[in-house]
């Protein structure tokens, strides 16, 4: 594990998060995060929003950085991007190439040499290649490998690989914008991708899962087999959507919403007395009124009941026939809205039958699920893997102030001979 630290950045609709760290026997550690609240950010379609110029000057913020009380101050050039699942595609390739060092031995060199070779593959008009993601490496003494096999002799060197592509217009948005803001991206990678990375670090995470991101505005489900990405889908509702049901519903100011939301959220237990949470004002004849937690709770059902009508057709358009031999995978569910309290209780009624989990990220420093995209971006740039970006490191300068690409197309991922245990 690199040890240099990372400046990993998460731009999402409401907010830019970064985060710096490194990663140690494992797991990340945080330096230093920072938030900037900033309402729309991110269009619905997924591009970033029209106000560039707003948008350019708050990124560029984050370059300079100085915290006497915590005696940590730095600078930022080059930056880790993650990017949103908007239009995600995932496809699988083989390929292979001769080993180029006169003894045979498999050096960085052949591994640039056959992710190249990987991403010189065509992909459908539209779509750009942002990330490939070896799975596993062959010799042509038939031995397969998870990681990189440098130092071993083999006259040939082939790769499995997964190749995450989105829709041209979103990726060159997210890049323009750093361009524009002055950083050079180093490591870019889709924010499923990051987040299943992060929850592999914990030994005892499942390998196959439906993972589900609870964001601002949006909400993305993920198929995970074997610990990577297979197929995504998502609608745009999120906690300020939730938020907004809230206020409109019970009368009250956006702040006030905020406050039920994440003080009381969902709570369905029977109370002898029920207080006064809050005051508002009824909808129906503009009179003040008290707001109880069973009034709270309707104002929330009433919310997911539209949530899980968008919830469920992006669940059978991913899952599409598979549903009944997937069954046995459990939800995983992240992000910051995935924080409400009673959450559990509201999928459990719609997924009975299934197992639901709501994992901290495994972290020194940072265990904030809003964070789980940075986090996930840090471990997966932390070691080299032989993806498309080489080995990128050392993205953040930090000083302790006490010192001194459509003509031939691949068929999306599926269960493969290679990938039935996984799916």
């Amino acid at each position: 594990m690199e040890t240099k630290p990372l400046a990993c950045f998460d731009i999402s609709h409401s907010s830019i998060k970064l985060l710096i760290g490194y990663c140690l026997d494992g797991k990340p550690v945080v330096l230093y995060k920072k938030e900037a609240s900033v309402a729309g950010l991110v269009e619905k379609g997924g591009g970033v929003s029209e106000n560039r110029d707003e948008l350019i000057r708050i990124f560029s913020s984050f370059s300079k950085f100085d915290e006497p009380e915590l005696k940590l101050r730095g600078s930022i050039s080059e930056i880790c991007l993650a990017l949103p699942p908007i239009g995600l595609k995932i496809y699988e390739h083989d390929e292979s190439t001769t080993c180029a060092s006169s003894d045979k031995k498999i050096s960085r060199v052949d591994i640039s040499n056959v992710i190249a070779k990987v991403q010189n593959e065509e992909i459908p008009s539209g779509s750009e290649v942002v990330d490939i993601i070896p799975v596993a490496f062959q010799l042509n003494s038939g031995e397969v490998y998870a990681n990189p096999p440098l130092g071993m002799v083999s006259s040939s060197l082939g790769v499995k690989a997964m190749i995450h592509t989105l829709p041209n217009a979103i990726a060159l948005d997210y890049k323009n914008l750093a361009n524009r803001s002055q950083y050079r991206i180093k490591k870019v990678c889709v924010a499923p991708y990051c987040q299943a990375a992060l929850f592999a670090l914990d030994p005892e995470s499942p390998a196959n899962y439906i993972l589900v991101d609870m964001g601002s505005r949006m909400t993305s489900l993920t198929l995970i087999g074997g610990r990577e990405p297979y197929r995504s889908a998502h609608f745009f509702l999120g906690g300020d959507d939730l938020s907004e049901c809230i206020a409109s519903r019970l009368g009250v100011d956006s702040e006030t919403a905020e406050k039920l939301k994440k003080v009381y959220g969902y709570d369905s237990r029977p109370f002898l007395y029920s207080p006064s949470l809050a005051e508002g004002t009824d909808p129906q004849n503009g009179l003040p009124t008290k707001i109880s937690q069973k009034a709270l709770n309707e104002a929330i059902e009433e919310y997911f009941a539209s949530f899980f009508t968008h919830f469920q057709a992006a669940w059978e358009s991913m899952l599409r026939s598979d549903q009944e031999r997937l069954a046995p995978f459990p939800i995983l569910l992240t992000g910051g809205a995935s924080e409400l309290r009673g959450l559990d209780e509201l999928f459990a009624k719609r997924f009975p039958n299934r197992k639901l989990l709501f994992p901290k990220p495994a972290s020194i420093g940072g265990r904030d699920p809003r964070y789980s995209v940075c986090l996930g971006l840090l471990a997966a740039a932390s070691h080299y893997t032989g993806s498309l970006e080489d080995n990128y490191h050392g993205v953040a300068h930090v000083d302790r102030l006490s010192e001194p690409q459509g003509k031939k197309t691949r068929k999306e991922k599926k269960a493969s001979a290679s990938t039935e245990d996984a799916l």
